[in-house]
């Protein structure tokens, strides 16, 4: 590890910076990057996210490789490494052989070392940078960054816009080094995440208020922030919160659960077509008695559904059956 960047920018030679994807946290840090005086150019696959940036000033345009036009710096907030790879392919006929890509998406570190390895066919120098913490953090411009570049060219290059997004930039030897980080940060937070859940839970069933485990954390030396926002919350049950802060006394920018995609249920589990076959060895369980939906069919005889001529000819009881009896080889 390099350590960190606490340095405040010179405030000359601010770079033009192009954002792809105005999400929760692409917008919030676009919004920062404006506000730190750094010209901006902003794309998103949904043209109407991206149009609220146009009050900060910044050219909001409608193909990746417009936005990348004239830019020094691109930076990528989208959903995973695939549509990182494919936006960036999009965008190669606006990139210059002087731009800088900051990859801020969390992937995996596997993906990151793939994606250094598009960045030098595309020509570019490459700093991946994933973000710690959420959007309230990225709104008020107090993220911590976790980068990694192989060019030292590029650590410097970048130091104003990661200034205008975050309060700490630790900087790592190699790429793959932050997204490593940040799965094992990512781990210690649902451990914290299932121990605020957990704990309060246990109390309650034990016949303690809930609110003495979160009153006892914070006279003690594991008290956090987390533990005192998101703990009162959880026991309360209060997880309506909004993806983005409220505006204009509004209450902000809501999840939309129209597009959540269905979870395939477990094989075996009830509305699964595809059912798990009993052990081998081992018979399924049939009912007992005869079902109550069919008429009784005497010894000797089998049941069968109406012919085609009695279907055609009569209609008045679809219940009929006919009773075929094999006494004598003969039928009935």
């Amino acid at each position: 590890m390099s350590g960190t960047n606490r340095t405040p920018s010179s405030g000359q030679g601010r770079p033009v910076v192009a954002v792809l994807g105005t999400g929760t946290m692409g917008e919030a840090m676009a919004r920062n990057i404006a506000a730190a005086g750094v010209g901006l150019r902003a794309w998103n696959r949904n043209r109407a996210a991206a149009e609220p940036l146009a009050d900060t000033g910044a050219a909001v345009c409608n193909t990746p490789a417009e936005a990348c036009h004239g830019a020094d710096i691109v930076l990528t907030a989208l959903a995973n490494e695939k549509v990182v790879a494919d936006v960036m392919d999009q965008a190669r006929d606006g990139l210059g052989g002087h731009t800088v890509w900051v990859q801020t998406c969390t992937v995996s570190p596997d993906g990151s070392r793939r994606l250094a390895e598009q960045a030098t066919r595309l020509n570019v120098a490459y700093v991946e940078a994933p973000l710690l913490r959420t959007k309230e953090p990225a709104v008020a411009c107090t993220l911590t960054i976790l980068a990694a570049s192989p060019q030292q060219e590029a650590r410097e290059a970048v130091r104003p816009v990661l200034e205008a997004v975050g309060t700490r930039t630790v900087w790592l030897d190699e790429v793959g080094q932050p997204s490593s980080l940040k799965l094992a940060y990512n781990a210690w937070v649902l451990t914290t995440v299932e121990g605020i859940a957990e704990s309060p839970t246990l109390a309650g069933t034990l016949g303690v208020d809930p609110r003495l485990v979160i009153a006892v954390i914070d006279d003690s030396g594991l008290n956090s922030p987390y533990v005192q926002s998101k703990g009162p919350k959880m026991i309360d049950d209060d997880l309506d919160t909004p993806l983005l802060p409220p505006r204009n006394g509004g209450q902000g920018r809501q999840p939309d659960h129209r597009h959540r995609p269905r979870r395939r249920p477990a094989p075996g589990h009830r509305g699964s077509r595809t059912r798990t076959p009993p052990p081998r060895g081992r018979r399924r369980a049939r009912p007992r008695g005869r079902r109550r939906d069919l008429p009784h069919v005497p010894p000797g005889h089998i049941l069968t559904g109406p012919s085609n001529r009695e279907r055609r000819g009569r209609n008045d009881d679809p219940c009929r059956h006919r009773c075929r009896t094999f006494e004598h080889g003969a039928t009935s």
